[in-house]
């Protein structure tokens, strides 16, 4: 294979990674590569994830090379901002955002401002890294969450406002819980050590989703657990249920009293059992009336960053919901429901 056909391989794989992002916001092969630090003559970064932060009217990409790169100027032409390498060696794996968010607590946002983070990690990252950004600009180098011991990938990520904590699942069954508001304001890049670390499933955390009254997680292992938390501070399971021996996908709420997980080709609906006499105290069981089959096309329920998104009506009646699915290895984005299949092509 000559250098030429290489080079437009590479461009190809970046075409198809970013899909239709780089056409509608006008951002070109050769514009991503603003910044780059170290990359030899005619070498190209790839694109491994992408984020947009409408909010801050900005896409921010991370890279092959372990580098992430922010572009401002939404909905226009973006323009390139700050670079940053997060890893010798690693793909930036995971990207996430939250908006309307400071990580100190002792500075005020001023009425009128916007205020959010961005936040990054490696394939086989030893920290979680955090920006802030205040009105389109990066106020800080960085901040860095720390993971409690070398091997840990992180898997899925949540911000707890309730309780302002950062929580972190990863491929150990583990969950890393740390303080978001940080005490002190430091003006150069600084640690974060973790809380408190929760052994939630025996591997690899699929999904971890807040809510206004619980953590919500799901993992390799079939199970779906629910967390509350307490006035000590620590979060504590106070129901699970085991499933089936395959990952369970994601988990979300749907309504005060269900859960919608997914696995494989199906969307369960599962019923929350209260106990009236302990609220530390909770179970769950099947709903059967509530369970998606989805025919096969083309592959599996695709986990991703923030599990399946789920498309709810107005209320929680079965028969009303939608649900809206990505398979891996395939084109196609499904609004699934009870006796309702509408599939959408998302890629030429």
């Amino acid at each position: 294979m000559n250098e030429e056909s290489s080079q437009n391989d590479k461009e190809n794989v970046i075409r198809e990674v970013l899909g239709e992002v780089l056409e509608s916001i006008e951002l070109d092969t050769e514009a991503l590569q603003v910044n780059a630090q170290g990359l030899k003559e005619g070498q190209i970064r790839v694109p491994q994830s992408v984020i947009v932060v409408p909010s801050q009217k900005m896409v921010v990409v991370g890279f092959d090379s372990g580098e992430m790169q922010f572009y401002f100027g939404l909905p226009d032409k973006l323009e390139s901002g700050s670079g940053f390498k997060i890893s010798d060696k690693d793909p930036v794996a995971h990207l996430d955002h939250a908006s309307n968010w400071c990580p100190f607590s002792n500075v005020k946002v001023d009425k009128g401002s916007v205020s959010s983070v961005v936040v990054a990690s490696s394939g086989l990252g030893e920290a979680l890294t955090l920006w802030w950004i205040l009105d389109q600009e990066i106020r800080l180098p960085w901040i860095k969450y720390q993971f409690p011991s070398s091997g840990y990938i992180l898997t899925d990520l949540a911000f707890c406002r309730r309780m302002s904590k950062v929580i972190v699942g990863t491929q150990k069954g583990r969950l890393l819980i740390y303080e978001s508001q940080i005490q002190r304001f430091a003006d150069m890049g600084q640690m974060e050590e973790v809380v408190m670390v929760k052994v939630a499933h025996e591997g690899r955390i699929n999904c971890i989703h807040p809510d206004e009254q619980w953590l919500l997680s799901s993992g390799s292992d079939g199970r779906v657990a629910i967390w509350m938390w307490e006035a000590d501070q620590f979060l504590h399971q106070i129901g699970s249920l085991f499933i089936t021996n395959l990952p369970i996908l994601s988990v979300y709420p749907c309504g005060p009293n269900e859960l919608i997980c997914t696995l494989d080709s199906y969307i369960l609906s599962l019923h929350i059992l209260r106990n009236p006499a302990n609220r530390r105290q909770c179970s769950l069981r099947q709903n059967p009336r509530g369970h998606v089959k989805m025919e096969p096309s083309g592959g599996k329920v695709t986990p991703s960053s923030s599990g399946m998104a789920v498309l709810r009506g107005h209320d929680f009646d079965p028969q009303d919901r939608l649900f809206l699915v990505l398979r891996e290895d395939s084109k196609e984005l499904q609004v699934i429901g009870q006796g309702i299949g509408l599939s959408v092509l998302t890629k030429g």
